[in-house]
């Protein structure tokens, strides 16, 4: 190949980009084929930069574009592929965040109509299914699926009926007995399961059950605070991670704010009398941010941590504690005072790896900041002696290609140390498999929350006063990576172990 200088790569770097749009990394690996310095490149891609002939946002921007419009592709599809082109999570946050909900339902909502044309099923439950799976490898999100999903059902009973008046698109509540969820967590009131989850506003739906599903069709928060917005650059009303818990009479709902890959976080709590409102704003439990240099002091400040995945505990003596996390440096913990906000400094008390051996594991395939730390998600079930801490390992959000699961310890004190059946500390590493992937049924599953239901909730006389319930999401095989609600009773061995 003939040798190209550092000013005849950049007239044909500015010539290529005068006719379309491309990225910084498009344009390196180029200079990176015609076997350019690494200097050398730097020097030609920093003029490019300085004259505006290459802009990433620029380019993010006409790619998110054209890509949801003319490709009609969903938001899970677009981020893959800008993350293919290194493009920094800052800037795909700050121009995904243009995009309103109503321009993905536009694309996808005919695209489904189109579909269903030619779909073959023998029931509106494969019909169902097979329309899932088509929008998933669209790249659509569950909710935006779950909103044109009901607007179908709801233009087909218009249909039905013989009513003439064009029909304006309107959310409708829908029942399901396939429940799709990220980060399940449920409550039981008044002869009703609550299935809270992420999503807008957080998703939910209720069931008399859990069986069938009636997945409702506005958030369950009905407002979110200005305070959210305020604290996490980025975060508008995709809510993450919800955790609910009765005391004293009140529901306590915590929830997370955060942006994918940063730890400038938080987790929010909300307070009722009643599961189904209203809900009175308590403002932030707990905040993480990311490092960052004072300018009036001088000193860097920040956290080692991720304030998302909250779990609430109460212990013996009727003291609440929290814990949460994500990445970075673990699972943290720390009391709670008469209000539900933080009584004591948070402490860790699990990592997926010992400190020491950080560096020895893979490279975070999902983002640069957040570390090889990969643990997060944690639950604390009592059940006899023992606390048992439930977090989960790896990598979520990924569809077929997560690898999530399940790991638990145990510990005769809330506070730990946590420990594992082969006694290592989780706080170093430890932790016993409960759940992962079959590659038959799930690829992945995580996420989890544990629960005793007494058997005049379960419907099934045990014996010994009810049922303890695992649930968690798992990465459907059969569905394309599709995130589904798993359920399963926990039997407990003869030495005080949960197994499925």
């Amino acid at each position: 190949m003939k040798e190209v200088t550092e000013q005849g790569a950049y007239l044909q770097l500015a010539q290529l980009c005068a006719r379309a749009e491309h990225c910084q990394y498009e344009l390196t690996e180029k200079m990176r084929r015609w076997d350019m310095s690494d200097e050398a490149q730097a020097r030609v891609m920093q003029r490019l930069v300085s004259e505006r002939y290459v802009d990433d946002e620029r380019y993010t921007r006409a790619f998110v574009h054209d890509k949801i419009r003319y490709n009609k592709w969903g938001r899970r599809k677009v981020e893959q592929a800008l993350w293919m082109k290194h493009i920094d999570e800052d800037i795909q946050e700050r121009v995904l965040s243009e995009v309103d909900d109503d321009e993905y339902i536009a694309v996808l909502k005919p695209l489904l109509q189109q579909k269903r044309r030619s779909i073959k099923a023998d029931s509106d439950y494969e019909l169902n299914q097979k329309l899932v799976k088509f929008a998933l490898g669209r790249g659509f999100t569950f909710d935006i699926i779950n909103q044109c999903m009901a607007v179908l059902v709801f233009l087909l009973v218009m249909v039905a009926s013989t009513v003439n008046a064009q029909p304006r698109r309107q959310r409708v509540a829908f029942t399901t007995d396939t429940a799709m969820v990220h980060d399940p967590v449920m409550a039981f009131e008044d002869g009703k399961y609550y299935l809270l989850s992420t999503g807008m506003g957080i998703q939910w739906a209720t069931s008399e059950d859990r069986k069938t599903w009636t997945v409702q069709p506005t958030p369950f928060m009905k407002d979110i605070p200005q305070w959210t917005r305020d604290s996490v650059p980025g975060f508008r009303n995709h809510v993450w991670a919800p955790d609910i818990i009765h005391k004293d009479g009140l529901w306590w709902l915590a929830y997370s704010c955060s942006t994918f890959g940063k730890n400038t976080s938080a987790i929010g709590l909300m307070v009722s009398e009643k599961l189904s409102g209203p809900w009175r704003d308590c403002g932030p439990l707990v905040c993480s941010h990311e490092w960052r240099k004072d300018r009036a002091t001088g000193k860097t400040e920040g956290n080692n941590w991720n304030a998302i995945d909250p779990n609430f505990i109460i212990d013996d003596e009727g003291t609440p504690w929290l814990t949460w996390g994500s990445f970075w440096d673990g699972i943290q913990m720390a009391r709670l005072d008469h209000t539900m906000h933080l009584a004591s400094a948070p402490k860790t008390i699990a990592r997926r790896v010992a400190l020491r051996d950080t560096l020895k594991t893979e490279a975070n395939p999902t983002s640069q900041s957040a570390g090889r730390n990969a643990i997060e998600a944690p639950f604390i079930f009592r059940h006899g002696d023992y606390y048992y801490l439930f977090v989960s390992w790896d990598y979520c959000c990924r569809g077929a290609k997560s690898n999530y699961r399940v790991a638990v310890g145990r510990s005769k004190n809330v506070a730990g140390p946590y420990i594992d059946r082969n006694g290592k500390d989780m706080l170093n590493g430890g932790g016993t498999i409960f759940l992962e992937g079959d590659k038959q049924e799930y690829e992945a599953a995580g996420h989890c929350a544990v629960y005793h239901f007494p058997s005049a909730q379960t419907g099934q006389e045990t014996g010994d006063g009810g049922q303890d319930i695992f649930i968690c999401h798992g990465y459907s095989t059969k569905m394309n990576g599709a995130a589904l609600l798993i359920q399963r009773t926990i039997k407990w061995t003869p030495d005080g172990w949960p197994t499925l």
